[in-house]
């Protein structure tokens, strides 16, 4: 068996990435699409323009020259969301997708990954949780990573704020959403 490559972001493997993002996760732009219903072929396609944005602020992990995994983080941003309830003018940055193929996670993809992308940054690092259920898939990555629970936003978080549509179980009857956020170089605040 091939061992996992992980490198920088290209955007030959854009595609890929914006596929994988669609299968595991769902999502889309929310801010450009709050009131829309996107199918998959949609959500690829914004997936793939928000990959592409930040394309040089990912890792991926690959397999056989196919992307496994990705992580992100962006650029500085000055002003929490709103939604989180934090009133802070602190620069910080955030975690952008960070998804692994699930035929290979609990292999330290992951890990890697997320380690890769926040080394070396000395800013706050903001990462909204969550998972299906009472805890957050991400939860022992982030707390063996060095981030805090900041705020738990409860099983409702994106319900009330319209992520429902965006989510891979659109279409399925969840048992619940549950929304966390955690930081890490959370003594800047």
């Amino acid at each position: 068996m091939e061992s996992i490559v992980y490198e920088k972001a290209k955007t030959e493997f854009a595609e890929q990435m914006a596929r994988l993002i669609t299968a595991e996760l769902g999502t889309c732009s929310f801010e450009n699409n709050s009131n829309k219903i996107c199918s998959a072929k949609t959500i690829n396609a914004l997936n793939l323009a928000d990959v592409n944005e930040n394309i040089q602020n990912y890792y991926i992990a690959t397999h056989n020259k196919k992307v496994v995994g990705l992580c992100g983080i962006s650029q500085i941003k000055t002003g929490f969301p709103h939604e989180y309830g934090i009133n802070s003018n602190v620069p910080y940055r955030e975690i952008l997708y960070f998804v692994v193929d699930k035929n290979y996670q609990r292999r330290g993809i992951g890990s890697t990954l997320l380690k890769k992308v926040i080394t070396n940054v000395k800013e706050p690092i903001i990462y909204e949780a969550w998972g299906d259920g009472e805890y957050v898939n991400s939860k022992f990555i982030l707390q063996n990573l060095g981030f805090k629970l900041y705020k738990d936003l409860g099983d409702n978080f994106y319900k009330m704020n319209g992520y429902c549509p965006y989510c891979k179980n659109r279409n399925i009857a969840c048992n619940s959403c549950h929304a966390e956020l955690w930081i890490k170089n959370i003594s800047q605040f």
